[in-house]
């Protein structure tokens, strides 16, 4: 259970609480899928109230601690299939800090390609607790007259592991959001808010 949904800095879940399911499986060989469910708030100025994704990859370990995957999903509001779209990414990866590059061939409800980049990191600070860090880049690509979008979103918080439960407070910020390009979430949505997200694996 999350807080707040934000994907990438913006928040789908219209700044209120949102419930999710993961189920994910790894193969010793590499490869590795799984799927979300999400509830969701109006997003993009529609009615869904769910979110469904489903991924799919590889993945293999290099020398030291390094290890790069690649792969693939696909997110889908239940209902709104104008707003459904496939993702790639390639990614590198140590113990504490990772990059991934993503490119969507179709932005959600426009025809254009949208390339996203982020960092994300992790610093331990004790046996329970643990020091989170991500930025992310965005850019969209042209769609008539519109030259396009870039837009960067940052969180800097806290982990807390309370076995079984895993508890992350997190503060987010988005900037350079366009109102013509983003088209969600529903104006209004402030750039920025606290996320507390309370977790437990199975």
């Amino acid at each position: 259970m999350t807080s707040d949904y934000r994907w990438r800095g913006i928040s789908l879940s219209d700044e209120a609480p949102a419930l999710q399911l993961g189920l994910a499986y790894d193969a010793a060989g590499g490869w590795y899928a799984g799927a979300m469910l999400s509830s969701v708030r109006r997003p993009f100025g529609t009615e869904a109230d769910l979110q469904a994704i489903a991924y799919a990859g590889y993945a293999r370990r290099m020398r030291g601690n390094l290890s790069w995957d690649a792969g693939a999903e696909y997110a889908a509001l239940v209902g709104e299939s104008d707003y459904n779209y496939p993702e790639f990414h390639v990614g590198l990866a140590s113990q504490r800090l990772g990059a991934r590059l993503s490119y969507a061939p179709r932005y959600p409800d426009r025809d254009v390609p949208a390339v996203y980049f982020e960092l994300n990191g992790n610093h331990p600070m004790g046996r329970r607790l643990r020091l989170l860090g991500h930025l992310g880049w965005q850019r969209r690509g042209e769609d008539g007259d519109d030259g396009g979008d870039t837009r960067v979103d940052a969180q800097v918080g806290l982990g807390i592991a309370f076995e079984p439960f895993d508890l992350r407070i997190a503060w987010s910020q988005v900037s350079g959001r366009d109102e013509r390009a983003r088209q969600y979430p529903i104006e209004g949505n402030d750039d920025s808010g606290w996320i507390v997200t309370l977790s437990r694996a199975w």
